[in-house]
């Protein structure tokens, strides 16, 4: 997973905070597209981490937290190297389906939001 290229493209926090609701909403709901894309395009399935961040993103867009969700996605990519031993030994070994996740995402796209 290229986690750079990634990573870019989420916004600062200065051009999130100055986003209306509705834009936020679609630049967190394209960030995960693309990072689900992109673990699609590697040609497996999300790990454990993954899964549980993007997953609590999801309940975050959900719940209108634009910037936790936007947070949680980075977690996500972050690299395995890098994440917390303790954390990743406590994650459920119940995995999410990348289509799942990729419907949901896509189905937050058209969500009403607060904020447009």
């Amino acid at each position: 997973m290229n986690r750079d290229k990634l990573s870019s493209l989420a916004p600062t926090d200065r051009a999130f905070r100055e986003m209306n609701g509705v834009e936020k909403n679609d630049v967190v709901v394209e960030f995960a597209l693309q990072v689900l894309q992109e673990i699609s395009a590697a040609g497996r399935g999300l790990d454990a981490w993954e899964s549980v961040h993007l997953m609590h993103a999801l309940g975050a867009l959900y719940g209108e937290r634009l910037t936790y969700a936007l947070t949680l996605i980075e977690l996500a990519i972050e690299d395995p190297a890098d994440r917390a031993p303790d954390a990743v030994a406590r994650m459920q070994k119940e995995v999410a389906a990348l289509d799942t996740l990729h419907q949901a995402f896509e189905a937050a796209r058209s969500r009403p939001v607060r904020g447009g």
